[in-house]
């Protein structure tokens, strides 16, 4: 293990998070067809909701039943008070961008997304769930992390880095992408940043209990997080509430 989690302290909340983007997604196989798995989780969420049409719309139903590339990938997007919900044949998720709404808010629409996906009755078997947290942070992060990034000479701070791990945890995996190669524009003023990629998941499960496994991936998302930045780093710039 790269980590000891189990000894990481976790904060209730950063502020300000540096989350630009949480999802959570469950995929899934149907006896039905794709269109009519589509078809029955729109009925579930009703006339609330407006819908938008995403670009995989356009390839035929046929080929996107048939290419494993496509099965997973989602096909209508459900919007309501800048909250997104996607479907797709074999897939559902829900989407926060930008502002944070903070993981009692998150868990709350994840819990009606369940709700329905079991209520549409379209799922003959689960095959992925998943929690993707992408963080953005306003420096240079690899002289501020538990990682030491070294060749035979020196340690490697400054230089352009891409880095991906993968490790297994209890019934989880993680993968994990640091990349402080991160351009961006805030407030007029261009600012090199670090994207921190972590995304936690199970394949296989039962149905059973399907919210408990959410948060059991939303955890180790945390751990990760907490485990991978240095806490004095994190104090200083984010004012985290410690749990």
């Amino acid at each position: 293990m790269i980590f000891d989690l189990d000894k990481v302290r976790l904060a209730r909340k950063l502020n300000p998070a540096p989350i630009i983007e949480a999802v959570v997604e469950i995929r899934f196989d149907s006896t039905l067809l794709s269109g009519n798995v589509v078809n029955k989780l729109l009925l579930e969420f009703g006339k609330e909701y407006s819908v938008k049409d995403l670009p995989l719309l356009q390839i035929p139903e046929s080929i996107r039943d048939n290419d494993p590339q496509f099965q997973h990938l989602p096909v209508k997007q459900l919007i309501k008070d800048g909250l997104i919900l996607q479907i797709g044949g074999r897939v559902i998720s829900f989407v926060n961008k930008g502002d944070y709404i903070g993981w009692p808010s998150l868990k709350a629409n994840v819990r009606l997304m369940v709700e329905k996906l079991r209520s549409a009755d379209v799922a003959s078997q689960y095959k992925r769930l998943g929690v993707r947290y992408l963080n953005v942070i306003n420096s240079n992060i690899l002289d501020h992390i538990n990682l030491v990034l070294a060749t035979s000479e020196k340690q490697i701070i400054e230089e352009g880095v891409d880095l991906r791990l993968g490790f297994a945890h209890n019934q989880y995996r993680a993968k994990i992408r640091l990349s402080n190669n991160l351009r961006k524009i805030d407030k007029g003023e261009k600012i090199t940043g670090t994207l921190i990629d972590i995304d936690t998941f199970i394949e296989g499960f039962k149905e059973d209990d399907l919210l408990g496994l959410v948060d059991g991936a939303h955890t180790l998302e945390k751990q990760i997080f907490f485990a991978l930045v240095k806490k004095d780093y994190i104090d200083k710039n984010f004012k985290p509430e410690w749990a």
